[in-house]
């Protein structure tokens, strides 16, 4: 079982967001007119360019009490001392980092003992309250144990910024795996509104797989499996609408599994119409003869008990009819074919393989055509018509490798060579 053997093509994304620097300059100073208003780095500034020159006098505007204090103490540029244009974007840069501020402006102007610099600044407002767009399952008592505790005070984007990580941590420790947050927060006047995309399962999509894990086969035609897509969803017991859990969706595909009709059962995600949801993809590889009868049908033909299996092969092929389950019904007209070739009645036979086979190839049943095909080629070997049993041999051995066939094709290379040895 492969339940957990793909990775998840969407992964736990968490919002890490930074209020980008909102910043210009009024150039007074001519030794600090250098800067451009878009600035918000010194990776492109050559220091050994730049002219240092002497801080008279650091003013705050914006700020008062610990919020002045606070700047103070964390910029470099201090008086007495010789600050370059790089230094003095780095204190912008700095005062954005306290998380306090969503704007903050250096204006340097020439004063009579060297360079006043005044701090502009734009303190956050008081947070009131988080607004979270799109929650099905995260708790509200998660939401205001990460920011109860910030309601009140002014705004800081680093422990806001921490409160969104914890329910992160919440929905990852939760197993809502897929969970993310879309975009930055919007602030308006200390209400904080972002959107919480929890995983909701857009739709399921089912996909059979061959032996090489590929969807279609060499004429590029979908493989297709005999187990119903219903049975399928019925054991599954996930719907569209439904939030992803990791815990869940591994109990379903073990469901799955335990139908007993699959070697492998995987999943695959990817991103739905709305980006904000997920597709769910089960990919499966069925199990020689999986989900083809149920009946005791096929186990009589097996069993060699022909006149026995005319009785439950046509009781069940007239159920298949009247439920359009097209595919169930073109097997079961091979296993008639099957019993009447057992009991001798050939003409009876070819009849129930012809239509067999006509059916498989109006619903692109690959896997039983080339099911009838070698059974087809065994009956006319048996004639002794070996030109044409090598015929059909071939074309059902040329689709069991299409389709990725393996058993059966070995089957039909056995065939194969009893009729080369017949021959001989």
């Amino acid at each position: 079982m492969r339940a957990d053997s793909r990775p998840l093509k969407l992964a736990v994304a968490t919002l890490l967001f930074v209020c980008s620097p909102l910043l210009y300059w009024q150039h007074k100073s001519p030794a600090l007119a250098q800067s451009s208003a878009s600035e918000t780095s010194t990776d492109s500034v050559d220091e050994a360019d730049e002219v240092p020159v002497l801080i008279a006098e650091v003013v705050i505007e914006g700020a008062e009490g610990e919020f002045a204090d606070l700047i103070y103490q964390t910029v470099q540029t201090q008086p007495g001392s010789t600050v370059t244009r790089s230094q003095l974007q780095a204190d912008i840069n700095a005062i954005f980092a306290t998380g306090y501020f969503s704007n903050v402006q250096a204006i340097p102007e020439d004063v009579s003992a060297g360079v006043r610099v005044t701090f502009e600044v734009v303190l956050n407002p008081v947070l009131t309250s988080v607004q979270i767009a799109g929650i099905q399952v995260l708790p509200q008592t998660v939401i205001d144990a990460a920011f109860g505790d910030q309601y009140g005070s002014v705004l800081n984007l680093r422990r806001l910024r921490v409160g969104i990580e914890q329910l992160s941590q919440w929905y990852a420790d939760n197993s809502y795996v897929i969970a993310r947050f879309v975009d930055e927060p919007q602030i308006t006047d200390g209400v904080v509104a972002f959107e919480v995309a929890e995983g909701v399962i857009e739709d399921i999509q089912i996909r059979f797989q061959n032996r090489d894990f590929e969807a279609i086969d060499a004429t590029e035609t979908p493989i297709s499996g005999y187990v119903t897509e219903a049975d399928i969803l019925a054991a599954l017991a996930i719907e569209p609408g439904d939030i992803f859990h990791q815990e869940e969706m591994v109990a379903a595909l073990e469901a799955v599994f335990a139908l007993g009709f699959f070697e492998d059962v995987g999943l695959e995600l990817d991103v739905g119409q709305d980006p904000r949801q997920v597709i769910v993809i089960i990919n499966l590889f069925e199990l020689p003869g999986a989900g083809y009868d149920e009946s005791s049908c096929a186990q009589q033909v097996t069993a060699g008990q022909f006149q026995a299996a005319l009785e439950s092969c046509q009781a069940q092929l007239e159920h298949y009819q009247t439920n359009g389950d097209r595919r169930r019904e073109s097997y079961t007209l091979g296993n008639l074919g099957l019993a009447y070739a057992g009991l001798g009645q050939l003409a009876q036979a070819d009849e129930f393989y012809q239509q067999s086979l006509g059916l498989a190839r109006q619903i692109n049943d690959r896997r039983t055509e080339a099911l009838v095909l070698n059974n087809q080629g065994r009956a006319a070997h048996d004639r002794g018509q070996y030109e044409q049993a090598n015929t059909l041999y071939q074309q059902a051995l040329s689709i069991a490798r299409d389709i990725g066939e393996r058993a059966l094709e070995e089957q039909i290379l056995l065939n194969l060579d009893g009729l080369e040895n017949a021959v001989e």
